[in-house]
């Protein structure tokens, strides 16, 4: 496994706040790393993106009618998985170098 994606998991396996998925769990094939996300409830970031352009820097991360934490999925590697626990996976390719 490249060293910046070991570097990513420990990083993500530390952050605790309201507003940032938790890691749940890392799974790893000879080609591939699985990181499963906490899901994140809410409105979908790109679709407010697409209404409103980019939020103001302190505006809160929610919509009205929404949770505090939209989720982000469908963007660079990310793919929501069809399980019944509803968890996001990020998928990233082994070794080092670009995807």
């Amino acid at each position: 496994m490249a060293k910046y994606v070991r570097r990513e998991i420990r990083c993500l396996g530390r952050l605790r706040h309201a507003g940032i998925p938790r890691l749940k769990e890392v799974l790893t094939t000879a080609d591939h790393v699985l990181i499963v996300m906490e899901l994140a409830r809410g409105a979908e970031l790109l679709d407010a993106l697409a209404v409103g352009g980019a939020l103001p820097r302190r505006a809160p991360a929610a919509t009205p009618g929404s949770s505090s934490r939209p989720s982000i999925t469908r963007t660079g590697g990310a793919s929501r998985t069809g399980t019944s626990s509803r968890r996001m996976c990020w998928w990233m390719r082994g070794g080092g170098g670009s995807s």
